[in-house]
């Protein structure tokens, strides 16, 4: 009996040890588990708050990238904004030119001779059908044409063709001719 007296402490001994050792053993996979917790959802924060910040980089970037192609439409616009006012004011030039053009012609036509079909190229040709039932009135028109201090002055390359008179003393011709460079200016 006396071995089994002795035995007993022993016993009690070693499961003590061995509670007491499942018990640090319980707490170290506790502390281990809380600690992989608090990694996991430091991990998770950590990468949902980059990819917050990559989602408002991008958007960033489709901002900038979008100002960007803006810009180059409005720089295409002031070109084509820049072409136009040039073409205006090409327009307008020619046409104050083609008012001179016209008031000389009309400072040089005679009354009682008409012009018809009257037209301008872009080479500065003129052509008009001159028609008159007077043949002074009608030769005094192509003399102020060709005369150096009057339509000589502004016109060159005077040409007559087609010219008809009939019995009635109708006159006409198809005259042609060109304004001289810089003559309005």
């Amino acid at each position: 009996m006396a071995g089994e007296i002795n035995l007993l402490p022993q016993k009690q001994y070693e499961s003590e040890r061995k509670e007491k050792t499942l018990r640090w053993l319980y707490l170290v996979i506790t502390v281990l588990l809380v600690l992989d917790l608090v990694i996991v959802v430091t991990v998770f924060g950590y990468w949902t708050a980059k990819k917050v910040q990559i989602n408002n980089t991008n958007n960033k970037i489709a901002k900038v990238t979008q100002t960007i192609n803006d810009y180059k439409n409005i720089e295409v616009l002031q070109q084509v904004v820049k072409q136009e006012a040039k073409s205006i004011v090409s327009i307008e030039e020619t046409k104050q030119n083609m008012n001179n053009v016209l008031d000389k012609i009309a400072e040089l036509t005679p009354e009682g001779v008409r012009l018809e079909n009257f037209s301008v190229s872009e080479k500065d040709e003129i052509g008009a059908q001159v028609t008159s039932r007077d043949p002074t009135v009608f030769s005094t028109f192509l003399i102020n044409l060709v005369d150096e201090n009057k339509g000589g002055e502004y016109f060159s390359d005077i040409s007559v063709s087609s010219l008809t008179g009939d019995t009635s003393g109708a006159y006409s011709c198809s005259l042609q001719f060109k304004l001289k460079p810089k003559a309005f200016e």
